[in-house]
């Protein structure tokens, strides 16, 4: 990923295109599994892979990042349409893990990429997004343009 990650940056670098970015982390993963059994926490991360790409474009890009966080790449997107797509993407999971007798809730970091700015500076920057979402109570999207 990271390899790829950093290619790609550059590349849209050199073209001049806005780039949105998501940090995803499953709320409480631990205790889900924990409580349901791995299985279950195995089919929840199998259905927000699914639910992510069901809602992202074939010129957007997911990484699955460590075991229950993904990273979004939105190029050429405005934060506003970046941030609709992690909205539904948020909604129809929590809809999806509730009818499974699961409450899974996402907590999401959104930010824009700053032109030639490194992939580990973007990474800490947007995980850092994701983490005042944590803190400001968990369930929800904070989006930061700085």
């Amino acid at each position: 990923m990271e390899e790829h990650l950093e290619d790609l940056l550059k590349k849209l670098s050199e073209l001049n295109l806005e780039v949105s970015v998501a940090f995803i982390d499953i709320d409480n993963f631990k205790i889900i599994n924990d409580t349901h059994g791995h299985v279950a926490g195995d089919e929840l991360l199998k259905a927000l892979g699914e639910e992510i790409n069901s809602h992202i474009r074939k010129s957007d890009y997911a990484f699955r990042y460590g075991g229950d966080e993904f990273l979004l790449i939105f190029p050429n997107t405005k934060a506003e349409v970046a941030l609709d797509v992690a909205k539904r993407i948020k909604e129809n999971i929590f809809n999806f893990s509730e009818k499974k007798g699961i409450i899974l809730t996402l907590s999401i970091g959104m930010t824009m990429h700053k032109k030639y700015e490194s992939y580990k500076t973007l990474l800490n920057k947007v995980d850092q997004v994701m983490y005042q979402s944590k803190r400001n109570g968990k369930n929800q999207i904070t989006l930061i343009l700085s």
